[in-house]
């Protein structure tokens, strides 16, 4: 719980809002800032934000988990988003979005008729 919410709480008990502030460590000023954008709702850069955050949940649940930042911003910028990738990560971080690595393939196939290998170790000089 935030501090501006505490005093919230204790004015809605009844309390005086300057002992409120006072007792959270708070000015008031800051606490009737914090009250007057909490009313005014999300800014537009917020809610751009916000859409842009559920593009990047859409691209990464349609890709079943595997994209990562950087093909996430590929997609975004084929959407017509103009985003950097430093900010789809950022954004990734914060959501607790991460891509699944791809699987490890080995090209090298085992011989399975060739002979074993002798004892390793130090060669032996005659």
């Amino acid at each position: 719980m935030t501090r501006y919410r505490c005093v919230d709480d204790r004015k809605a008990d009844g309390f005086p809002v300057a002992d409120a502030c006072q007792a959270a460590g708070v000015s008031t000023s800051a606490y009737y800032a914090w009250r007057a954008t909490r009313r005014a709702g999300p800014t537009p850069q917020q809610r751009a934000v916000a859409r842009l955050v559920a593009a990047i949940h859409r691209i990464h649940e349609a890709s079943e988990g595997t994209y990562g930042a950087p093909r996430v911003t590929c997609e975004l910028r084929d959407e017509g988003h103009q985003v950097n990738h430093k900010r789809v990560e950022r954004l990734m971080r914060r959501e607790g979005i991460v891509g699944r690595p791809r699987k490890r393939r080995s090209l090298t196939k085992q011989d399975a008729q060739a002979a074993r290998a002798g004892p390793v170790g130090p060669a032996v000089r005659p």
